[in-house]
């Protein structure tokens, strides 16, 4: 986690897209991977660039994410509600 968010303080504005240069560079930083697009950007997490086993760990990298966006979302409708427990 640490990392990732390193990497995208410091990094996210490496593209040409103000949105997608969060996203990416924590995704660099959180898979340690150097993310490069020739001539527009280089995003470095770490010192290689992806391979296939990277696949199977973005893919869990963007389901943990999910799950814990979820989570946070019900609870924060859930507390907004004003039900008390």
């Amino acid at each position: 986690g640490r990392k990732a968010f390193n990497v995208m303080m410091h990094q996210h504005r490496a593209t040409e897209s103000p949105n997608a240069g969060w996203t990416m560079a924590a995704a660099a930083g959180a898979l340690e991977i150097k993310l490069v697009k020739r001539n527009c950007y280089s995003l470095d997490g770490g010192d290689n660039l992806p391979c296939v086993s990277d696949i199977k760990r973005a893919s869990s990298l963007i389901k943990k994410s999910a799950a814990i966006s979820f989570i946070l979302f019900t609870l924060i409708i859930f507390l907004s509600s004003g039900v008390v427990l």
